[in-house]
């Protein structure tokens, strides 16, 4: 049986893990909103909006992979990826979203 006390030192020792190790984040390739740069980086609203709240918390360490829409949550499922910074805006791509989370997030991604 889990505590609820326990939540807080594991969620802590995620964000310790983060901070030392880095994070991976997967983009789905969808300019203006997100896309990985030539050197390897990542550009656009959704990146730039990952960036500056992971700098918040201490974690300067980003890597970036550019990958399918259709990707990214399989990618955080498997462990390929730790964080998704897909487009903001719903779009016919994001159908395959809602399909493999069986439609919890509504109309969008």
């Amino acid at each position: 049986m889990l505590s609820l006390s326990a939540a807080p030192s594991f969620a802590q020792g995620l964000l310790e893990k983060a901070r030392s190790q880095g994070i991976t984040i997967g983009v789905g390739n969808d300019i203006p909103y997100g896309w990985i740069t030539p050197d390897g980086q990542g550009k656009g609203i959704s990146p730039d909006i990952a960036v500056k709240v992971l700098h918040e918390m201490g974690i300067t360490n980003i890597r970036w992979k550019g990958m399918p829409f259709g990707q990214l949550i399989p990618a955080v499922k498997s462990g390929r990826i730790d964080l998704a910074a897909p487009s903001p805006v719903p779009g016919p791509h994001h159908s395959s979203c809602r399909s493999t989370l069986g439609g919890t997030l509504g109309s969008g991604c």
